[in-house]
């Protein structure tokens, strides 16, 4: 019977330091989306060069936080979203064209700018 008591105070206490292990994570993961998003914010790209792209695209839409860029001819902006319809996007070592409409979010991606080519 010892043995069991034991056992069980061991299993409690792993839980336990299970939970706690999870919950720091979670917390970190979130307060580094909330730096990331929120806070850490570029205001300049002055020394941020676009890729060389010669489709014929007429806007870039950049997520400043990443640096990852799409190119296309027409979107729209609704508050914090940003729709894309029709957009050419880096597959491997070039770009690909996809019909498909995409949705970006300005609270999952951070800070999105939209230049004109």
């Amino acid at each position: 019977m010892r043995f069991l008591e034991t056992l069980n105070a061991i299993f409690s206490i792993l839980w336990k330091l299970a939970f706690l292990a999870i919950l720091v994570g979670v917390l970190l993961y979130g307060g580094a989306i909330v730096y990331g998003n929120f806070f850490d914010k570029p205001d300049d790209l002055s020394g941020y060069t676009l890729p060389q792209f010669d489709q014929g695209a007429k806007y870039a839409i950049i997520t400043a936080n990443t640096g990852n860029v799409i190119y296309t001819n027409s979107y729209r902006r609704e508050e914090t979203k940003i729709y894309v319809d029709g957009y050419w996007e880096v597959s491997g070592k070039e770009y690909v064209y996809r019909k498909g409409e995409i949705t970006l979010d300005e609270r999952t991606f951070g800070r999105i700018i939209i230049q004109e080519l």
